[in-house]
């Protein structure tokens, strides 16, 4: 990739690593910072939410029989095999704001994690950081003190 490199190392990681669901983001964090930016309840709605999406990509919203199964077991005793087909999700302004504000909430967790582990493993491994890295490691942090 010669000069352009440095600009797409992130863009090569991410085709490496299956950052799929949850369980193996959390799983790819473990291994590269040692950090794991989903707990157990952060987990299960992330994991909902990707169930919703694909639901929405691949179905049109409408129910499939796989999709209700997954979801008889969350208090949907109301959703049976013959809303299958004919009835969908609905994606419606509240649902869409919880998953927003739940989305931008865990992208400032997983960065302040992660500034923090970089952070630890460079002042572990160098005696001094270098300006560009230093720099790098604070606009990491961009947002706080700038509000949400």
């Amino acid at each position: 990739m010669g000069d352009i490199l440095p600009a797409k190392v992130g863009s090569l990681i991410f085709e490496t690593y299956d950052f799929g669901n949850a369980r193996k983001i959390n799983a790819v964090y473990q291994c590269l910072l040692k950090i794991t930016p989903f707990s157990k309840v952060e987990s299960a709605y992330h994991d909902e939410l990707l169930r919703d999406r694909n639901l929405i990509v691949h179905h049109g919203s409408v129910f499939t029989t796989r999709y209700l199964d997954q979801i008889r077991d969350k208090d949907n005793a109301e959703r049976n095999v013959s809303d299958a087909f004919w009835n969908s999700l609905v994606v419606d302004r509240e649902r869409v704001s919880k998953a927003i504000g739940f989305l931008s909430e865990l992208s400032k967790k997983i960065v302040k994690a992660s500034q923090k582990a970089l952070e630890s493993h460079l002042a572990e491994k160098l005696d001094t950081m270098d300006p560009e890295r230093r720099t790098a490691l604070d606009l990491l942090g961009w947002w706080d003190g700038h509000g949400d």
